[in-house]
């Protein structure tokens, strides 16, 4: 727990939050801005910038958050929260920045990182050889994510790395574990590169088991079918292209995170660019396929849909969790983030589990957005008939950015239709808060330095909550 020096003592404190409205409790956070690897190269200096933000338990605009850059004269209380991470400096060791994204984990900051060259046939995104953890006195260890993917897929898997980001946690027993995305060639569709998860030790540095044995879960295994039947691919992803080879790539996994929902179901949201989507699972790793763990429960967005014709028809999107009509999501999607009770009063979410994703780009529309969905679960086994209506029927917020991401970002709750955002890659590297309002006063903050609105930053999860 981390005590400031200009707050009263606990005693006192404790009087004056009985006496004071709900909404004047303040929030207090430390959010770091990491510059993601594919564009530090004007800087020789990839560093780990942090953004102090403050705001009302149940803020609902925008401009009523108060968020600052942290600088090199930083004071006391921002130097005993940060410690050596503040201004961190990410090339020491080895690679240009984050690939693409950080977590911290109690005393420890965790980023993937490249530091050898970019492996042949990777995509946007790809790939993260190393495991760096920074210890907050600025000591640091790597874990060799090439050795350790390979060992756990396998000599008949001839290309796996770990890409875009992780979820980071502890266990009950309290070791450090992480569960990686990781891209690799799926022989039985023609070599073409797909999407697993991997559950790692960080200490023992050596992969964990799912909880039906296997070495790794494979999205493209558990829950993919090669099919043109388009009620097929409700509960199940499409996959067809296996004519293009080891050259392809379905579809671009990039967002994972890992929660407990209230009725203490341990869960997995994960998005993939491509399919415009976010899905949720069971976590494998707690319960077994006889348990539910390898199927769909539930999904949002507009994912494309392949008819196998090629008479130059449009082409068809799912719509899950959206009303039929809704523009189609086109530039990709990223990231997931759970709320246990929203706050957003909007669109009928207040008081409801809720996951909210970024969105690069919306057809039609000129910037990136952030959607909030209502949590609910919608097993096939309790569905009367297969359609997109499945997962419709949710509450749903949204709001506009001020920027459109050509690629990476991410969003998060702050309060009541409040989000912080980042701005991903090509769009002027920035966190921005906005809101469901469409206010004028949103905030932001570029990040500082010799790159400066060049940086990529993937998503706003780096932080440290003061209590």
């Amino acid at each position: 727990m981390i005590f400031q020096n200009w707050l009263p003592p606990t005693s006192m404190r404790l009087v004056l939050a009985a006496l004071l409205p709900a909404a004047a409790l303040a929030v207090e956070e430390y959010v770091a801005m990491v510059p993601a690897a594919a564009d530090v190269s004007a800087t020789s200096k990839p560093t780990v910038e942090w953004l102090h933000l403050t705001y009302p338990d149940d803020v609902s605009r925008a401009g009523d958050v108060t968020m600052e850059l942290v600088n090199a004269s930083a004071n006391d209380a921002a130097r005993a929260v940060l410690g050596n991470w503040s201004h961190l400096d990410l090339s020491i060791g080895g690679g240009g920045g984050a690939m693409l994204s950080a977590k911290t984990l109690g005393d420890q900051m965790l980023v993937l990182v490249e530091v050898k060259d970019v492996p042949e046939g990777a995509g946007g995104g790809c790939c993260a050889d190393t495991l760096r953890v920074y210890e907050k006195d600025a000591s640091a260890k790597d874990l060799d994510l090439d050795a350790l993917l390979a060992e756990t897929f396998g000599a008949s898997v001839a290309w796996v790395h770990a890409t875009h980001t992780f979820d980071a946690f502890h266990e009950e027993d309290g070791k450090a574990a992480v569960l990686l995305q990781v891209q690799y060639s799926a022989a039985d569709i023609g070599g073409a590169k797909v999407n697993a998860i991997v559950k790692v030790d960080v200490a023992a540095g050596t992969a964990v088991d799912t909880k039906d044995g296997d070495a790794y879960w494979s999205i493209e295994a558990k829950l993919g079918a090669e099919t043109y039947d388009y009620n097929s691919t409700v509960y199940k992803m499409q996959y067809v292209n296996e004519s293009f080879g080891a050259d392809s790539e379905e579809w671009h996994g990039n967002g994972i995170l890992k929660f407990d929902d209230a009725a203490g179901t341990t869960l997995l949201a994960l998005t993939h660019r491509f399919y415009e989507e976010a899905f949720v699972v069971k976590d494998p790793w707690t319960y077994g396929a006889a348990d539910g763990a390898d199927a769909i429960l539930q999904r949002f967005g507009t994912s494309p849909f392949a008819s196998g014709d090629d008479n130059g028809d449009a082409p068809t999107y799912h719509h899950f969790g959206l009303p039929a009509h809704a523009r189609e999501w086109t530039g990709g999607v990223h990231n997931v983030w759970y709320t246990a009770s929203s706050k957003t009063t909007s669109g009928g979410l207040r008081g409801k589990e809720s996951i909210t994703m970024f969105i690069n780009s919306i057809d039609g529309r000129a910037g990136s957005f952030v959607f909030e969905f209502e949590l609910k679960l919608a097993p096939q086994e309790k569905a009367t008939a297969v359609s997109d209506a499945v997962f419709g029927g949710v509450a749903f917020a949204y709001a506009e950015c001020h920027f459109k991401a050509q690629a990476m970002g991410g969003a998060r709750v702050l309060g009541d239709g409040v989000y912080l955002v980042a701005s991903g890659g090509g769009s002027g590297a920035v966190f921005q808060v906005i809101d469901t309002a469409n206010s004028t006063n949103s905030k932001m903050v570029t990040y500082p330095g010799d790159s400066g609105s060049d940086t990529n930053l993937y998503d706003p999860y780096t932080r440290i909550v003061v209590d």
